[in-house]
């Protein structure tokens, strides 16, 4: 009886303060996600019945396997500061210690989410934040996030899919949390979106809008939706080139779609993008991601458009679902959930790029490959489910078995879904042509330009022209181009007094572009509210371009002589000369240089963001700063090269890697410098050196205590072309050395 009677007290304490928190206090008027008393017994009921469950699986030694284990320890004091005004109270850190690869480390934690299955029920949500020189799986922020649905992996593998695709999303992992030694569950383990996660898939830092920080009780109250208000979205990146408050890419996007003007949207989103991101929508059956929340827009600056980074999308969430769902269900073809998507859905350019983006999908392995990502899963959840101490889609109790029975479901759900747009797209009509290219354009003679100009067609510049621009003018092509010059007639483009702007070269119609004998001088850069080119020759988002025998010097004001972004160029037989700053700046690039010179140019002769560079028979002499700079995740591998008289020869820092062979380093302030500059990055630069020639330095070698640089007299492996894999194992065994 006494024990009965202690349960019933309990159950009966238990009961009443959930439902002071989530009714009296915050919930009572249902408007959300409102809770009746009878519902909380309930829920009480099931959570000390899976308690006794949990007790008796540990006493015959049933313990979670097969998915990491997280140990969050935070002081008892603290948790009470958490818990004592729920949900306001648990908005602010306290300090915690987090248990990974056999250390303890200190972080910061706190509660997260508006909605109360965050931090109503038996589990709680949280925010974890680092040092910044001990990131935990290379994060700063992350978040253990209840699941929200009964099949508990719903937004992990929305992100697993979304990578499959080719969208940008976050790191994720399904996880197992322990506070404090005790076992809370099954946690979703997501990292915050910030401009780490643009740097992990080598993408430009840039602004990423966030849209839903006001949702929650404020969206009952009348707030415009997302596409009507600028003012709704909130910044978690900035773009440091501008000022934090800079706001005009969403202004323009906002202002677009509201007025449904096509021709404007096409020019400030990737309808690429957008395509895959209405794949995932279909193949998720998901419309969480509407005009009122869950939007993440990152705005690159490299290609000047909106790309839509995955957020929160609650994929196969069932509750549209019928109970005779089997027999009768067909999933739906057309899913639209947001007045950007209906927007782009009325613009026929945009549904050429779908029906593409669809069919590429369907004839890859891409499918298949996904159902058996969720087979595994499935079998991963099955195993730990029984020892989770509460499974709820909101407010309603899910059982293990049940959980399991759903997770199966989704196979059947995800493979429907494939059938139905495959039998879609088979019958759909035939995709629509691309555009036919447009006529070429052919400049010779004397050419001038006076005001900014944008060439949409191909163009071709005959040897021995030349080409005046006018002070602060720019020349903007988005097609190929083809500099015919020659050793007796080179093409010079000049300004036609002080400087002009710069030369843009963008787009994927400009592949191939072709720059021979080409002389450019007296130029800056371009920046206006949407868009920067730092370069005097800026090559944007172009692959397969070639500049041989060009001779680049005297610009002003802006950073770069030429700057290249997410293009694949080679150089060869080239001069860079007396740049204010950089000569050459890559990011996010591939480049072959050669037979190169780089000379009295104010910081570097060649600085590389996320870069990979093959050189060769290249020489630095008097760059102000560096003579090469192989930053942020870079690889550079030269071979044959001169420095002469710069501040450092080569600067590797930011887990980037150098492999070089026959330098001779000459008279520099420092010969080989390396180490840790950012953050985000973890560890400083490797390099292996054969075959160096060091002459005259002031220094030669100097390193921080997360860097290596190896000196050998030979047996240096030229990296260019290796494998992920190969250039991974090198790193481990310098950072081991």
């Amino acid at each position: 009886m006494i024990p009965l009677l202690t349960l019933l007290t309990i159950w009966g304490v238990r009961t009443v303060d959930m439902y002071r928190d989530l009714s009296l206090r915050y919930l009572g008027d249902n408007r959300l996600n409102g809770i009746t008393l009878h519902q909380v017994g309930v829920l009480q009921y099931q959570y000390l019945k899976q308690t006794f469950r949990i007790a008796a699986l540990h006493a015959i030694g049933v313990r979670p396997d097969n998915l990491p284990r997280i140990d969050l320890f935070v002081q008892d004091a603290d948790i009470k500061k958490l818990e004592s005004n729920r949900p306001i109270s648990g908005k602010q850190y306290v300090s915690a210690r987090l248990y990974n690869n056999d250390k303890f480390s200190r972080v910061k934690a706190r509660y997260r989410g508006d909605f109360a299955w965050h931090w109503g029920f038996f589990k709680r949500s949280w925010r974890i934040k680092t040092k910044r020189d001990d990131l935990f799986m290379g994060i700063r922020k992350f978040n253990l996030i209840i699941p929200k649905t009964g099949f508990l992996y719903s937004n992990h593998m929305g992100y697993e899919m979304a990578r499959l695709i080719g969208l940008i999303a976050p790191q994720s992992a399904m996880v197992n949390l322990s506070v404090n030694g005790r076992h809370r569950g099954i946690f979703l383990l997501v990292e915050q979106i910030s401009e780490s996660t643009l740097r992990t898939q080598n993408r430009l830092p840039g602004d990423i809008y966030s849209g839903d920080e006001l949702f929650g009780l404020d969206v009952w109250y009348g707030l415009e939706p997302l596409f009507e208000s600028p003012g709704r979205w909130q910044k978690s990146a900035i773009n440091n080139h501008y000022p934090d408050g800079h706001n005009e890419p969403i202004r323009a996007l906002v202002a677009a779609v509201r007025s449904e003007d096509h021709q404007a949207l096409a020019e400030l989103v990737d309808l690429e993008a957008f395509a895959l991101f209405n794949l995932w929508e279909q193949l998720a059956l998901s419309k969480h991601i509407d005009d009122h929340h869950n939007w993440r827009l990152y705005y690159d600056p490299g290609r000047g458009r909106f790309y839509p980074i995955l957020w929160d999308g609650l994929p196969w969430a069932n509750y549209w679902l019928e109970d005779d769902w089997r027999d009768n269900w067909e999933p739906p073809v057309k899913l639209i959930a947001s007045k950007l998507m209906f927007v782009l859905h009325a613009n026929k350019e945009f549904l050429r790029v779908k029906d593409h983006a669809f069919r590429s999908f369907l004839e890859s392995d891409k499918p298949t490959q996904l159902i058996a990502a969720i087979n595994q899963i499935n079998e991963e959840m099955a195993r730990n489910v029984f020892l989770d101490t509460a499974i709820l889609r909101q407010k309603d109790w899910i059982t293990p078995e049940q959980s399991i029975d759903r997770m199966a479901d989704n196979t059947i759900i995800v493979q429907r879904v494939l059938d139905k747009l495959r039998q879609q797209y088979s019958v759909s009509k035939t995709p629509t042509p691309s555009p036919l290219q447009p006529e070429a354009i052919v400049w010779r003679g004397h050419i001038s330009i006076d005001t900014d100009t944008v060439i949409e067609q191909p163009l071709t510049i005959v040897a021995g022209s030349v080409v005046t621009i006018a002070e602060g003018k720019s020349l903007i092509i988005r097609n190929r181009l083809h500099v015919d010059g020659r050793e007796s007639g080179p093409v010079t483009i000049t300004a036609k007094q002080g400087v002009f702007g710069a030369i843009v070269l963008e787009g994927k119609l400009a592949n191939g572009s072709r720059l021979n004998w080409l002389s450019i001088n007296k130029g800056s850069g371009f920046k206006d509210d949407l868009r920067e080119f730092s370069g005097m020759l800026s090559i944007h988002d172009v692959t397969d371009v070639e500049i041989n025998h060009c001779d680049l010097s005297d610009n002003a004001h802006f950073d770069d002589q030429l700057h290249v972004v997410y293009s694949d160029v080679t150089i060869n037989d080239c001069t860079f000369t007396a740049a204010p700053m950089d000569a050459i700046d890559l990011d996010m690039s591939t480049a072959r240089i050669s037979n190169s010179t780089f000379t009295g140019n104010g910081n570097d002769g060649l600085d590389l963001m996320g870069s990979k560079v093959k050189a060769r028979n290249l020489t630095f002499k008097n760059n102000g700063d560096k003579g090469i700079s192989v930053g942020e995740r870079s690889l550079l591998d030269i071979e044959d090269s001169d420095f002469y008289d710069n501040g450092f020869a080569i600067q590797v820092k930011d887990d980037s890697l150098v492999t070089a062979r026959r330098l001779s380093l000459t008279r520099n302030r420092t010969a080989l410098n390396a180490y840790a500059k950012n953050w985000r990055y973890e560890n400083g630069g490797f390099g292996v050196f054969c075959e160096i020639d060091f002459s005259e330095n002031d220094k030669t070698v100097t390193t921080d205590k997360t860097s290596n640089l190896q000196i050998k007299a030979n047996g240096c492996p030229p990296l260019f072309d290796a494998t992920t894999e190969t250039i991974k194992k090198l790193k481990r065994s310098l950072r081991k050395t």
